[in-house]
């Protein structure tokens, strides 16, 4: 990669995040679009990149709040475990759902 094109995707980068800052916005929301349709990424590694931005700002944000003591690690075990454990249990009603429907398409 050259220096010109290092230089645009930071400085991209650097604008997507300021105007989605301003606007109350995550950056991916322009930053996608923009390595897509500008820049002609494909889809698949523009929305990568977000992903990977995302999970270093949330990863360190989270290990920045558990040093302070901010977190309630009961509470979110808790909140994360019944949401496993809901989603598990919609996922079997809605299998069962689809195959009534199966049956009834099939007659």
């Amino acid at each position: 990669m050259s220096e010109a094109s290092t230089l645009v995707l930071v400085l991209l980068g650097a604008s997507t995040g300021v105007v989605g800052a301003m606007l109350g916005l995550g950056g991916g929301v322009f930053l996608v679009p923009l390595l897509t349709l500008a820049l002609g990424v494909p889809i698949r590694g523009a929305v990568a990149a977000s992903l990977v931005c995302v999970i270093a700002t949330a990863s360190a944000s989270a290990t920045v709040n558990l040093n302070r003591g901010l977190v309630n690690l009961r509470l979110g075990l808790s909140v994360f475990l019944n949401g496993d454990i809901s989603s598990a249990q919609q996922l079997l009603v809605e299998k069962e759902k689809f195959r009534d429907l199966e049956r009834k398409v099939a007659r």
